[in-house]
C-alpha cells in the first residue's frame, strides 16, 4: 500500500566482472535514476579485474553501497549483507544539529 505524496524506493543491483567501454555514462546513468526514478543502486564488483573505480563511483551516483568479491566463496555472504543494507532507510536534506 502506498501513502499519499511518497514514492517506494527500486533498488537495483547491479553486479559487473570487467570494465565497461563509457564508465562516465553509466555513472550519469546511475546518478539520473537515483534522483529522477527514486532508485538506490548497489553494485558489486567480482573478480580482481573488476574496475573498482566504477563499482564505486556508480554506487556513490546510486546513492547506494557498494561491495567487493574478490573470491567466488564469499559471493553469497556479501549479497547477504547488501540486501540487509538496501533495506536501510536513505536520507536526504538532512542536517543534525547537537544542542548542549
Amino acid at each position: 500500500m502506498k501513502t499519499a505524496g511518497k514514492r517506494s524506493v527500486k533498488k537495483i543491483f547491479l553486479l559487473t566482472d570487467g570494465e565497461v567501454d563509457s564508465p562516465d555514462k553509466v555513472i550519469g546513468l546511475a546518478k539520473k535514476a537515483a534522483d529522477k526514478e527514486n532508485c538506490r543502486i548497489h553494485t558489486f564488483g567480482i573478480g580482481r579485474d573488476c574496475s573498482v573505480d566504477l563499482v564505486k563511483k556508480v554506487a556513490a551516483a546510486g546513492k547506494g553501497s557498494c561491495s567487493l568479491v574478490v573470491e567466488n566463496k564469499d559471493l553469497n555472504s556479501i549479497v547477504v549483507q547488501s540486501l540487509a543494507r538496501a533495506d536501510e532507510p536513505q536520507y536526504s536534506n538532512t542536517s543534525i544539529r547537537i544542542i548542549p
